[in-house]
């Protein structure tokens, strides 16, 4: 009788067949035996705070799915309908269901398990329960569910979720989709949002048939992007987007004309503030200029959109979400790595602009003492470098790839104008992003003429007030002296060696040891007899340090400078390995503390350089000691020191030749261990 003045009530109104749903789904409902009540208290218990109630209920839950997967997926269902249910419940059931309904294993794929009756009312609910639900998020979920069965029900080569035996697709779908997604047509402008969005999710599984509804599309796109409201706007948006993204360039094209409505759409999205949409659109252009950069040609060519908005974006400090920046000088960056060649002749601008981005991000340094004493203190080998200053880091890897994928020849002008610029401001960070973009960018250089004025830069900012201008300089520097060797070396070393020795001895031991690390990359490639003429002063400088010095970065790169100048100046070196060699047992002996495990395996490495500068006769006495110091080590797996130890094994055996011999019963079953554990590592890669 409830059921009949039910259907009698609402025969009329255009929400009967929701009623008619409905009672459909509860004589299913009571067939099945299914508890409505017992489904929502196993929802609560699968997200319960306490483990082993959880733990019971997901056990439940997949006992459920292998045995009895009808009653679970239409219990769900009437979940999903029960208004009465917590909304947050709903959503978490609507996700489950987005499980039970994909593709799969048989074990998991539930909705495979179903008689073809009921899945063609589930597929059929699902529809209803879509457009009669009035909360826009679990909406949103339902279509996520929605979308995933349709993935299921038109797999060519799976027909475990055809909805009727032989017949694959789901056939209402697309036009219900077509239906609610029309903003003309459909004033509930959630449900809209929503079914635009469904219309996106099932553009990979229907392209076939959307490409030959080109009308509907076009009158769904066109008169969502006209729409008041900046949702649905939004949602037209990622349509057009995934449309361009799957469809092929002949059925894309005319959706070229779309483009400078799409930048008006994130226009009005900045000025509404609204930065999570603005995102989501913005991620979805970054795909686009990915995987089909042609689509902007036409609108860069004729005004530089929407180059010049993401470019207004990544420059715009106070009121732009770091995200927003981030992603709009990731689309100029990917754009310029997919179309260098047509960028260069066909818009010229785009490269210097993108430049200009970079350097703009590398100003967003923190400029506060707690954060300077941070940096500091920190080590360059900790991490949490990279948790700091995202925006400024993100700058410093995009100059990077602009210049490599448009090449120095083409950007040359602009990258060095922009550096001068920067560099010739007051303000330290300025200063920085100027030093940053040498360090970044010095490997691509090509002439001798922007080799000596990155030089004069970087030599320009030694004695700057700021240890981080200094410390930057100093690691450009060394990438300088890396990417222009020998060249650099044999035009620079009278300036720049004495300059090192000065800056070994900074305040900052960070910025110090950087002056140690510039000197091993300079030092590496410079010739035997420069190398004496500078030795003398270095090492005792680097002694000193390395005896004065309890800062383990300091240590380190004390100990390789050293073992720089022994593997340049070789048998020359015989003069200096009695100083040395006593502090590097010393280092070995009371080095033990976790954080040490470079430090150690840094002092054994010098130890086999300095015995192959020296030779067996001198080394043969330290050598045992050192081999011995060796075999006491305890290694685990992942220890630093294991590949320092079996280099610095090979480098003594090298030197030692049949002296080595004795040392081989101890060493061998090291190494066998050390070749074992390569081979598991390998073993275990994908592939392998």
């Amino acid at each position: 009788p409830g059921f009949a003045r039910c259907s009698s009530t609402w025969a009329e109104t255009p929400r009967s067949h929701i009623c008619r749903s409905f009672v459909r789904l509860l004589l299913l409902l009571v067939m099945a035996g299914v508890d409505t009540g017992k489904m929502v208290e196993l929802l609560k218990a699968l997200s319960s705070a306490q483990n082993q109630e959880r733990q019971q209920a997901e056990t439940l839950f997949q006992q459920a799915k292998a045995s009895d997967a009808q009653s679970l997926l239409l219990g769900f269902m009437a979940v999903l309908a029960d208004e009465s249910v917590d909304e947050a419940l709903r959503r978490q059931c609507a996700v489950l269901l987005r499980q039970l309904v994909t593709r799969g294993s048989d074990k998991d794929f539930a909705f495979a398990k179903l008689a073809p009756q009921h899945k063609q009312e589930v597929a059929a609910e699902l529809l209803r329960r879509f457009e009669a639900l009035k909360e826009p998020k679990l909406q949103h979920k339902v279509g996520e569910v929605i979308s995933k069965l349709a993935d299921a029900a038109c797999e060519k080569d799976d027909q475990r979720g055809w909805l009727a035996p032989g017949q694959r697709g789901w056939p209402q779908l697309l036009s219900s989709a077509f239906r609610l997604a029309d903003a003309s047509a459909n004033a509930n402008t959630a449900l809209c949002e929503s079914s635009i969005r469904l219309l996106k999710d099932i553009v990979p599984t229907y392209k076939d048939e959307i490409v030959q509804a080109q009308q509907q599309l076009g009158s769904v796109v066109q008169n969502a992007l006209a729409h008041g409201d900046a949702k649905i706007r939004c949602a037209a948006f990622v349509l057009v987007c995934e449309l361009v993204g799957v469809l092929e360039k002949k059925a894309w094209a005319p959706l070229m004309a779309t483009a400078g409505v799409l930048t008006q759409v994130l226009q009005q999205l900045c000025q509404a503030n609204l930065q999570d949409e603005l995102q989501e659109c913005l991620q979805n252009y970054l795909e686009i200029a990915s995987v089909e950069p042609d689509f902007f040609k036409q609108q860069l060519t004729a005004g530089m959109e929407p180059a010049k908005l993401l470019a207004t974006l990544v420059k715009t400090r106070e009121g732009c979400e770091e995200g927003v920046r981030n992603l709009s000088l990731e689309w100029l960056v990917t754009y310029a790595e997919k179309k260098p060649k047509w960028l260069a002749k066909s818009v010229p601008t785009f490269a210097p602009l993108t430049l200009e981005c970079c350097m703009n991000l590398m100003l967003e340094v923190e400029a506060g003492e707690d954060e300077l004493k941070a940096w500091v203190e920190r080590m360059d080998d900790e991490e949490g470098e990279e948790d700091s200053d995202e925006l400024y880091h993100n700058g410093e890897e995009a100059i990077d790839r602009v210049v490599e994928a448009m090449s120095m020849e083409s950007v040359s002008s602009a990258l060095f104008q922009l550096v001068a610029q920067f560099a010739s401001q007051e303000a330290w960070q300025a200063k920085l992003a100027a030093l940053t973009a040498v360090k970044q960018t010095v490997e691509y250089v090509e002439e001798t003429e922007h080799m000596n004025e990155m030089a004069k830069l970087l030599l320009a900012h030694m004695d700057h007030p700021h240890p981080r201008v200094r410390y930057t300089a100093l690691h450009a520097l060394g990438q300088l002296a890396n990417d222009q060797a020998p060249q650099f070396q044999d035009t620079w070393h009278q300036t720049v060696m004495p300059v090192l020795l000065q800056k070994m001895d900074d305040p900052i031991d960070r910025v110090a040891s950087m002056a140690m690390s510039a000197f091993v990359s300079f030092g590496e490639e410079l010739e035997n007899a420069l190398m004496i003429q500078y030795a003398s002063g270095f090492m005792n400088k680097l002694v000193g340090r390395l005896q004065s010095s309890k800062h383990r970065m300091v240590q380190e790169e004390s100990i390789t400078s050293i073992a720089v100048i022994a593997g340049v100046i070789e048998k020359d070196f015989a003069q200096y390995y009695d100083g040395i060699m006593p502090l590097l047992k010393q280092l070995v002996m009371n080095a033990k503390g976790e954080k040490e495990n470079r430090l150690r395996g840094k002092a054994f490495e010098c130890m086999s350089l300095l015995g192959l500068a020296v030779g067996k006769e001198k080394f043969l006495p330290d050598a045992k000691e050192a081999v011995a110091a060796m075999l006491q080590t305890p290694l685990e797996a992942d220890d630093l020191q294991r590949e320092y130890i079996k280099e610095a094994s090979e480098r003594i055996c090298k030197c030692l030749k049949g002296d080595f011999a004795p040392f081989l019963p101890h060493l061998l079953p090291g190494l066998f261990k050390a070749l074992k554990l390569e081979a598991d590592d390998a073993a275990a890669k994908p592939g392998a």
